[in-house]
């Protein structure tokens, strides 16, 4: 990534959630590494490709951020644009695994997961690419704005793991 990228905000707090969900991971006894794929600038579909203690190994994605509002404030969301997440697919199906996606929830202050899976049998997504109904809207919904189309998840269909800790 450009030398202009790295000083951003954005850029810095991202690299912050994926020491903290390493350090996470790592204390389970997960080994974590990047993408064998990954770039010599850096960058990669995904951000970490781990193996646990069983020796069964996936991909690993890690966002921060915020819950939104939704249907007037009913429902609480995480959004992602929706090119996102078919590059999340694309890439795990291609690569015959699953990816589990973290949030560092920062107004939250936990860290959260859910992931996304491909069944080659049925050629069908599932994990949190499920739809799942809570009251009467159906998720994950896409909802489009101005800059593209967006792919709307319910905080619930993500389940904590951990609280945010520093990072020395």
């Amino acid at each position: 990534m450009g030398k202009i990228f790295e000083s951003t905000p954005s850029y810095q707090k991202g690299l912050i959630g994926e020491e903290i969900v390493k350090k996470l991971l790592e204390s389970r006894g997960i080994c974590v590494r990047r993408p064998a794929d990954t770039a010599k600038s850096g960058a990669s579909v995904l951000d970490f490709f781990v193996e646990d203690t069983l020796g069964i190994s996936y991909f690993v994605e890690v966002k921060v951020k915020s819950p939104k509002n939704y249907a007037y404030g009913r429902f609480q969301v995480y959004t992602f644009p929706k090119s996102q997440i078919k590059l999340y697919k694309n890439y795990i199906k291609e690569k015959n695994s699953w990816v589990d996606i973290y949030i560092v929830d920062e107004e939250r202050e936990k860290i959260f997961v859910g992931n996304i899976e491909f069944f080659e049998d049925f050629n069908e997504f599932n994990g949190i690419e499920y739809p799942i109904k809570f009251e009467d809207k159906t998720f994950p919904v896409d909802i489009e704005h101005s800059n593209g189309i967006y792919h709307y998840y319910n905080i619930n269909q993500f389940y904590t793991v951990g609280r945010i800790t520093g990072v020395s």
